[in-house]
Formats: C-alpha cells, sequence, structure tokens
C-alpha cells in the first residue's frame, strides 16, 4: 500500500495533515542556520556581544521561531531548536566546543 503524505502550506508555513510539524520544524532550522552562517562576519568581529546578541535575536531567532505558535512541539524539536540556539550563543560568546561549557553556563552568561 502506498503511504501518501498530505501537506498544507499556510502563511508560509508547511503542516502535515494529522497536525504535525516536524517538516516546518526542520525548515526553519535549516534557514535559521543558514541565515546565522551569512553572518559569520559580523560573529567574528569585534563587536561586542550585547550588540551581536542583539542581532541574533532579530536575525535569526525570528528566522528560526516564524510561525511557532501552530507548531505541535514535542520533546525531540524542542531540543533540536535548542541545540541550534546554544551552539550559535557559543559561537557568538567564543566558547569552543573543547571548553566544556554546559549550556545552562552559557544561557547563565547570556542572561546576565
Amino acid at each position: 500500500m502506498n503511504n501518501i503524505h498530505v501537506f498544507y502550506k499556510y502563511l508560509g508555513a508547511t503542516l502535515h495533515e494529522d497536525g504535525s510539524s516536524t517538516v516546518e520544524v526542520r525548515t526553519r532550522i535549516a534557514l535559521a542556520t543558514a541565515a546565522f552562517a551569512k553572518l559569520g562576519k559580523i560573529w567574528k568581529s569585534s563587536i561586542n556581544f550585547k550588540a551581536k546578541h542583539k542581532l541574533f535575536r532579530s536575525l535569526v531567532i525570528s528566522i528560526l521561531k516564524y510561525g511557532c505558535e501552530m507548531w505541535t512541539l514535542l520533546a525531540d524539536r524542542e531540543r533540536r531548536i535548542q541545540v541550534l540556539e546554544n551552539k550559535c550563543l557559543k559561537k557568538l560568546l567564543r566558547i569552543s566546543y573543547e571548553d566544556h561549557v554546559t549550556n545552562e553556563s552559557v544561557r547563565e552568561l547570556v542572561v546576565a
């Protein structure tokens, strides 16, 4: 038997007929990752963290979370979003993977 999946576009978001938003979350993560990469020169510049963080929220997070009000956000999708946010914040703070800084510590640095 054929497995046919039906997707709908609503306000630019891709939704599955069963209400699942897996495809949309993956698309948003890919778009946000691409936006973050395009701004690489800014992230590597000597601009202070506060300014970089404002740019990150307005230019990357807005892409990532566009239409999120319609998502059915299960734990695995929420984790994927958090992974991307933490990875980007570590890059803004110039924290290397080898530094073994926890995500919780990164969040505390951002709030401070």
